[in-house]
């Protein structure tokens, strides 16, 4: 792992109904730092698609997406893994400087997991 002792590893618990057609804020905007997403675990009742974008609500721009969760062909709840990223140099995705990280669900369904990232400038 790349990580340094300057590196503000954070983590978020994903938990609660994430809606329809609508942007489900995972981490607030912070000014002047972007989010980069080094790994994501989402689990539901339901199979359904996963899309993370940047930016506010429902005008934000797709960073990842459009992934299916999977397990339910093999007796496990569906779930969608992103695992750890070896150095915070190479996140999965970042939003644009200033923006939410905002998560879309093909369907409304209630969902869990843990979301880890970094701020940077």
């Amino acid at each position: 792992m790349d990580y340094r002792k300057d590196d503000d590893v954070l983590s978020v618990v994903v938990d609660g109904s994430i809606s329809l057609g609508v942007g489900n804020e995972l981490v607030a905007a912070v000014a002047g730092k972007k989010i980069c997403v080094l790994g994501l675990h989402v689990t539901s009742v339901n199979i359904v698609t996963v899309s993370l974008y940047s930016g506010p609500g429902d005008s934000g721009t797709k960073i990842f997406g459009n992934t299916k969760m999977t397990g339910a062909e093999i007796n496990v709840l569906p779930h969608f893994l992103l695992p750890i990223s070896p150095s915070p140099k190479a996140p999965w995705c970042k939003t644009a400087a200033g923006e939410s990280l905002v998560m879309y669900l093909n369907s409304g369904v209630i969902v869990a997991g843990v979301l880890v990232y970094i701020l940077k400038d």
